[in-house]
């Protein structure tokens, strides 16, 4: 498809995007946990036992409750973390001379520099902080927007990208003033 060199590529780490839905998991699951100690320690799980005997529950088991919830979520757990481990797991992003091509599991996508109007980044959050992750945005000409998501370090893939593009565009204006000055010589004959 292409026959420049790349001049840079980027992917997602997996392990980094796995450990980092692991720890918001990990916090949702917590406090599922919390709410289910503290409905038990109040004593409120037995006024649950019509919505039970609605689904053929005859006896209240308040243990077993515990023991299946607790186990529903450390199996929804690991069954999310897989999903984003195989999403994420052959993203890439190359960049050559004049554009970049976004791969993933299932299609690209190429982006021309001519079509970029901006590029930013950002780093919210105590985990992108934490695991030293962000995501870079691409603001189109036709008002589009695309992203890089879970890049590494991306203040430095910003002004590596940022630094292309503007090699590029300065490429083209000196192409474009030097055809200009050709005209202009060539229009005085």
């Amino acid at each position: 498809m292409v026959n420049q060199n790349p001049q840079l590529t980027l992917s997602t780490d997996k392990t980094k995007v796995m450990g980092l839905n692991v720890i918001k998991i990990a916090f949702v699951a917590i406090g599922l946990i919390g709410v289910l100690i503290y409905i038990n320690y109040m004593g409120l799980i037995e006024d649950l036992t019509p919505v039970f005997e609605m689904f053929g529950a005859e006896e209240l088991d308040t243990s077993g409750i515990q023991r299946n919830f607790i186990i529903g979520i450390v199996l929804v757990s690991i069954v999310a973390t897989l999903l984003v481990y195989v999403s994420y797991g052959g993203v890439r992003y190359i960049f050559y001379n004049d554009f970049m091509v976004k791969h993933q599991k299932t299609n690209e996508k190429q982006i021309l520099y001519d079509n970029i109007v901006r590029v930013s980044f950002n780093k919210k959050g105590v985990l992108n902080k934490l695991f030293n992750m962000g995501t870079i945005n691409f603001d189109l000409v036709d008002e589009t927007k695309d992203k890089l998501e879970y890049i590494d370090s991306p203040e430095d893939a910003y002004a590596q990208i940022q630094n292309m593009i503007n090699n590029h565009k300065m490429q083209k204006y000196s192409q474009f003033e030097q055809k200009q000055k050709v005209g202009n010589i060539l229009d005085k004959f």
